[in-house]
């Protein structure tokens, strides 16, 4: 489940980066932050 609104004050998020699961899946997944908290 991919969400684009912050949970906590329900602003955008936005991507930091892309990583890659080396261990187990190998799928890539982005790392996200909150704009205002």
């Amino acid at each position: 489940m991919k969400t684009n609104l912050c949970p906590l004050c329900k602003t955008q998020l936005q991507t930091v980066y892309t990583t890659k699961d080396y261990l187990v899946s190998g799928e890539s997944f982005d790392i996200i932050e909150c704009q205002d908290c």
